[in-house]
């Protein structure tokens, strides 16, 4: 099943039938977690002015991710770009950063309460970011506000007998 697939998908590239039948005796665990549209979606030039995708460089020219995405090529400020398009630059800040995600209102205040104080930092060191930042959300000991006192209950209970 794996080697009709490769044949199909990749007979171009695999020419020598050895070659299918070494990846199809491959075996893999999980999956990686990069997008299809990152590795197929995103064009650059190399440097004969030819527009390659990520795979294709490195099949072509037997290149790592990490040399795929140096200065070499455009990849990294192509998906810089596409980042800020979608997520907003990172020179706007406000709460619309945490206003669509899907979480509860407790939630949205802390992660906008941790972004103000990032803000502080940055502006404390002057504009240069700090290269880690580690936050601790702590809950407040205590009963919950809209839980019912069993204490009261049971004493309500044992005098209404």
């Amino acid at each position: 099943m794996i080697s009709s697939r490769l044949t199909r998908d990749l007979q171009e590239k695999l020419s020598p039938p050895q070659q299918i039948n070494q990846l199809a005796r491959l075996k893999f665990t999980g999956w990686g977690r990069l997008s299809e549209r990152f590795l197929n979606g995103i064009e650059a030039p190399n440097e004969k002015a030819e527009f390659k995708t990520i795979i294709d460089l490195m099949w072509e020219e037997s290149l790592n991710l990490q040399e795929i995405l140096s200065s070499r090529y455009l990849f990294q400020s192509i998906v810089q770009r596409i980042n800020e398009d979608l997520f907003g630059s990172s020179m706007s800040f406000g709460y619309h950063v945490v206003e669509n995600y899907p979480i509860s209102p407790p939630v949205k205040r802390m992660v906008w309460q941790a972004l103000r104080i990032i803000k502080e930092l940055i502006k404390v060191n002057h504009g240069k970011l700090p290269d880690k930042i580690f936050l601790e959300v702590a809950r407040e000991e205590g009963k919950k506000k809209n839980a019912p006192d069993r204490e009261n209950n049971n004493c309500l209970n044992s005098i209404k007998i």
